[in-house]
């Protein structure tokens, strides 16, 4: 499995299919907790807010359980909720 999601069409795939952490802006306050925790080094802090780069991510969640004001929420792309109907 791992094997056929390499790749960028794999990558593309993961991207809509799976469920991903995702910061609210409104609520980052630029600690960098997040930026800390991630194992994948897939966030970095732009214009003082965390920023994602899902290419990298691996969803392991670690920015989500560590941040301290609610600023990363798990998101669910549209066509996976479609696809669990």
């Amino acid at each position: 499995c791992q094997r056929a999601m390499s790749g960028r069409a794999g990558r593309a795939m993961r991207n809509l299919l799976t469920t991903r952490p995702a910061v609210r802006p409104e609520a980052c306050r630029g600690c960098r907790i997040c930026v800390k925790a991630c194992p994948a080094k897939a966030i970095e802090m732009r214009a003082g807010k965390a920023w994602m780069d899902y290419n990298k991510c691996v969803r392991c969640y670690c920015c989500q359980e560590v941040c301290e004001h609610g600023a990363i929420e798990l998101a669910t792309p549209l066509l996976a909720r479609l696809m669990r109907r």
